[in-house]
């Protein structure tokens, strides 16, 4: 995995219906350049990769694993350059963002029926929630949504590509007072140790070339966003700087929120399949949370060049040669293709296929449906102990007794795929203390099956391929605590 200055998302949407261009990461870019003009920078990070990874990398896990769930302060600034219905979001869009930022990072998405059981057991909980920012930073009641008519002024664009100076500006070309170097005008972020800036904005104004673009396009391009991890966040090496007042995500306006007013008018049936449900967003967030690309951004220098040599430094994220959707033949009506393996390395014994599932590569919104446990892990410890400040409420959930029912969520329980054919993954948060007995009950109340969950276990799999479809009660148990929740057997 490639340690960037600066994180983009440029989602495999550039052209019509009935083609597709995966676009590199401008990122690549503007690395290259700056390893090419710094060879210190370039061998200090090339030595890291190489001896000093599992320095680089450690860091206290017991920070993270707790049932604590954090509640961070959010700010959107909109900044339009067209004051109409795409650029300038409406407040339900930017609402219908927070929530979706609310259901990945909690594991509520019921997408996750989808993801391939091979990878059940290493998908975990963030248990982080976002709310918009309740008051400004002088105190005053504010709905945490700013909007602002910009004015690009000298600058050719916001984004990085046609802006280099960013790579060290952060998101200052999107500030008021940037005026004074370029005419441009904007909005300035809030205290950034205090709230998330995300930025809403034009990033593909100066990409007016586009030879395939959308009618309703004005502006073309597949720039998503980007964002910046943590300062000196472990696993990032010589480049996680402290950007202070600069700190923050930016959002192309096309990709932001769920089903937004441009996805809606678009004529591309592609883009409205595969890019709204606010994961552009999501995948930035996770950026800001020290999180890396699940494949490594593979650059034409010597050492940077096999994505199946340089990872992620999380083990439950398979190695990629390079971004998932690279690899998908040009025009694929599906970007889910489950056949796509890159790097034959196994873990656990296992050589696992590239998981597209995962927020952190480069898919598509109806593929992607986890963050991984050690994700989840680097993600918390890095709010914890690198943003901590942003936590603005901290919330333990009671622990369910055998005198309270609880639905299998709520007893830190879950399992899928619900629908099930065959089998059911049931996974525990922690490992149980006690023997667990789990059944399932038809609609009569009859238990139809029975297995015992030993102490100290995590996992079960459930068979239900000789039921007969219909509905079921999956109810879990011991002397602690009574769970259940529905099944359905297709």
């Amino acid at each position: 995995m490639r340690q960037f200055l600066l994180w983009l998302v440029v989602l495999a949407f550039y052209g019509t219906a009935t083609a597709q261009h995966t676009r590199r990461c401008g990122m690549d870019e503007i690395l290259l350049q700056d390893f090419r003009n710094n060879s210190t920078l370039t061998s200090m990070y090339r030595e890291q990769l190489n001896s000093n990874v599992n320095a680089m990398f450690a860091y206290d896990t017991s920070i993270a694993q707790s049932d604590t769930v954090y509640t961070v302060q959010v700010v959107v600034h909109v900044v339009y350059l067209k004051d109409n219905k795409y650029e300038n979001i409406p407040d339900d869009i930017i609402q219908s963002q927070i929530d979706a930022l609310n259901r990945d990072f909690n594991a509520l998405n019921e997408d996750s029926v989808n993801l391939r059981s091979i990878f059940f057991p290493f998908r975990g909980n963030a248990k982080i929630k976002f709310e918009l920012a309740k008051r400004a930073p002088n105190g005053a009641v504010t709905t945490g949504i700013t909007r602002t008519k910009g004015s690009l002024g000298s600058l050719t664009g916001w984004d990085p590509i046609s802006t280099i100076l960013w790579t060290a500006l952060g998101i200052e070309p999107l500030k008021e007072d940037f005026f004074l170097l370029t005419g441009s005008t904007g909005k300035s972020p809030w205290p950034s140790k205090k709230y998330l800036n995300i930025y809403v904005c034009d990033l593909n104004y100066a990409n007016r070339k586009c030879a395939s673009c959308l009618t309703l396009c004005d502006t073309c391009g597949a720039l998503g966003g980007f964002a910046y991890p943590p300062s000196n966040a472990i696993n990032w090496g010589p480049l996680a700087l402290d950007r202070g007042k600069n700190d923050g995500i930016v959002i192309d306006f096309r990709f932001f929120g769920q089903n937004n007013w441009y996805a809606r008018d678009s004529t591309s049936q592609r883009f409205r399949d595969f890019y709204t449900k606010g994961r552009t967003t999501v995948h930035e967030v996770g950026h800001y949370f020290g999180l890396q690309h699940t494949w490594g951004n593979v650059l034409p220098l010597p050492g940077f060049d096999d994505g199946c040599a340089i990872d992620d430094f999380m083990d439950d994220t398979p190695e990629e040669e390079q971004a998932f959707a690279s690899n998908l033949v040009p025009g694929t009506v599906n970007p889910c293709d489950t056949s796509i393996n890159t790097c034959n390395k196994p873990y656990l014994g296992i050589d696992y296929p590239d998981m597209f599932e995962n927020y952190m590569d480069y898919s598509s919104d109806m593929c992607y449906s986890l963050f991984t446990k050690q994700q989840v892990n680097l993600m918390r410890y890095n709010l914890i102990m690198r943003r901590g400040e942003i936590i603005s409420a901290k919330e333990v959930p009671a622990t369910p007794t055998a005198i309270q029912p609880s639905r299998m969520k709520e007893a830190g329980i879950s399992f899928y795929p619900n629908p099930a054919k065959s089998s059911v993954w049931l996974q525990m948060e922690k490992p149980m203390q006690k023997d667990m007995t789990v059944q399932l009950l038809d609609i009569s109340g009859k238990v139809v099956t029975t297995q015992i969950v030993n102490a100290g276990s995590t996992h079960t799999t459930v068979s239900v391929e000789k039921l007969a479809a219909g509905s079921y009660l999956l109810k879990c148990f011991n002397d602690d605590f009574v769970t259940a929740d529905q099944l359905i057997k297709q």
